[in-house]
């Protein structure tokens, strides 16, 4: 969510409609990590906030990232109003245990934060997302980041983003 620049660019003989704006990067990085998370739509904590406490949509916290091109990070979550009333009623009863993981994750307690998103897969085995968290604190578990690791995921270097892309 942000300002943009919408128009035409470009020749009598070769036009081009464009969109620019650094909303729209970031709608753009937002977009390429549903695969990583296994999920359909991913908003910013930014676009999350301007419904305050009435989003007309259920949602949970998938991350918190730096994407290609910005230095603050950017949390987001998953809106999951398309999938059928099982995975929706499976999403919400894993929201909280997986806000639980990434506190662990991000204070570096690597088992801790892999026993809470195994208990998001006993109650959803099937969530993609779990799953990618777990890989990646193995990962970091065996690889550990520098002592000035803030929690976030970088992906501008993420080895484990790259892999999966």
């Amino acid at each position: 969510s942000g300002l943009t620049i919408i128009g035409t660019v470009g020749a009598e003989d070769r036009m081009d409609s464009t969109v620019l704006g650094d909303s729209v990067n970031l709608a753009s990085r937002l977009e390429g990590l549903c695969k990583t998370y296994g999920t359909k739509i991913i908003i910013s904590g930014k676009t999350l906030n301007l419904f305050g406490n009435s989003a007309p949509f259920q949602f949970r916290e998938l991350d918190e990232v730096k994407v290609k091109g910005k230095s603050e990070p950017t949390k987001i979550y998953e809106v999951f109003d398309c999938d059928s009333a099982e995975v929706q009623a499976l999403k919400n009863k894993t929201a909280t245990v997986i806000q639980d993981g990434l506190f662990y994750r991000r204070r570096r307690a690597w088992d801790d934060a892999v026993d809470a998103f195994q208990n998001a897969v006993e109650i959803y085995p099937e969530d993609l997302a779990v799953q990618h968290h777990i890989e990646y604190c193995l990962s970091l578990k065996q690889n550990p980041p520098p002592p000035d690791w803030d929690g976030i995921i970088d992906l501008a270097i993420d080895p484990l983003k790259r892999r999966r892309t």
